[in-house]
């Protein structure tokens, strides 16, 4: 297997695992007063705009030459540091948010 499909393996995996992070996160807001349910779900949606631009950046890695290849790894790169950034403020900001 070469570098590229690594890699490739390697973001899935990841993208798969925030999945199931913002399952979690949805499962518990749903548990939440409705006015932190509202905040967190602006969140929520924040991330999974994330996830679904990482999805497509994924998506023509697959396609790409090995020429662009570089260039869409580092569009990729710079797409999963924004949705890691994404989803931990709104894990951060729900638990800030809930009544101790």
């Amino acid at each position: 297997m070469n570098d590229r499909e690594l890699y490739q393996q390697k973001l899935e995996a990841l993208l798969e695992e925030w999945q199931a992070e913002l399952d979690k996160l949805k499962a518990t807001a749903a548990e939440t007063s409705a006015d932190t349910q509202l905040e967190m779900n602006q969140q929520i949606e924040k991330f999974e705009s994330k996830i679904n631009a990482g999805k497509t950046k994924l998506a023509e890695l697959s396609t790409a030459s090995e020429e662009v290849w570089e260039s869409i790894k580092a569009e990729l790169e710079a797409a999963w540091d924004s949705s890691r950034l994404a989803f931990d403020n709104a894990a951060v900001e729900f638990w800030l948010s809930r009544p101790f």
